[in-house]
């Protein structure tokens, strides 16, 4: 039985002042077992063959901090060895601004303020004004809605597909949850999976996926409220007997986020 062998032909790439920035590294693939007149056949068997053992976010064999991200183009070795396939591979520095690499995850992350309507103040109670015609006059009461800056901040991971998991399944599953538990330092419910993309350059065999995660410390509920012909919720919604009036809802599911396998971002690290 012919033992398939991978090697290193030769590598050439960019270098800054960082070390390597991005590589095409060129592999040999030889001893293959060919199906005669199948030549598509040679180059699926060489593919299996290298992302079996350099797989698709990988590191280097050679040059440190950089990842098998970029394409890989296959194509004979030549007419003096018909079982051998020469793999280009492309291997990139993980970039983006605020990243930073924990086992093999390139994170980003970052926060902003989002502007949001509330009818209520931090505490829960209905944003009220009164006013008087007289000092002797009953004061009339009225409530409103204001604009407020919400902070919100998102957490980004970036990594190759773990052993199997589809990320395509995983997708499915776990876009718009919130995490059932604690997460990230957070109480549960605070953190909603926004986006979960992913890529294979060989059909499959192999995936690189980016997960987007949003926080809201306000826990993502949305309320509704009974509405007068003035646009203004009634003076008496808070009442008990008017529960029925407002209503609080959540949108999106929950999930466990820890069985995701991401690394956590601790406080002051």
């Amino acid at each position: 039985m012919t033992t398939v062998k991978i090697d290193i032909a030769r590598s050439a790439g960019v270098y800054d002042q960082f070390g390597w920035k991005s590589l095409q590294t060129e592999f040999v693939i030889a001893g293959l077992s060919r199906t005669v007149g199948a030549h598509d056949d040679l180059l699926t068997k060489a593919a299996t063959a290298l992302f079996g053992s350099y797989a698709y976010g990988s590191a280097h064999p050679d040059a440190a901090g950089l990842y098998l991200l970029g394409e890989v183009a296959f194509r004979a070795a030549g007419e003096k060895n018909t079982r051998a396939v020469r793999a280009t591979a492309t291997y990139q520095r993980p970039t983006g601004e605020n990243s930073i690499s924990v086992n093999d995850v390139t994170i980003r992350g970052g926060a902003t303020l989002v502007s949001e309507a509330t009818n209520v103040d931090r505490d829960g109670d209905p944003l009220e004004v009164s006013w008087k015609r007289t000092a002797a006059s009953a004061a009339i009461t009225q409530r409103g809605t204001v604009h407020v800056w919400t902070p919100c901040r998102t957490l980004e991971f970036g990594r190759a597909a773990r052993s199997g998991h589809n990320p395509h399944v995983d997708a499915r599953i776990y876009i718009n949850t919130r995490n059932v538990a604690a997460w990230q330092g957070d109480d549960a419910k605070e953190w909603l999976l926004q986006a979960w993309e992913f890529s294979s350059p060989n059909s499959g065999a192999s995936w690189m996926e980016t997960i987007r995660f949003v926080h809201n410390p306000n826990g993502w509920v949305e309320t509704l409220y009974y509405l007068l012909d003035n646009g203004r919720p009634p003076e008496n919604i808070g009442e008990a007997y008017n529960e029925a009036a407002i209503l609080e809802f959540e949108p999106a599911g929950v999930a466990d986020f820890s069985a995701l396998g991401l690394p956590t971002i601790e406080e002051g690290t």
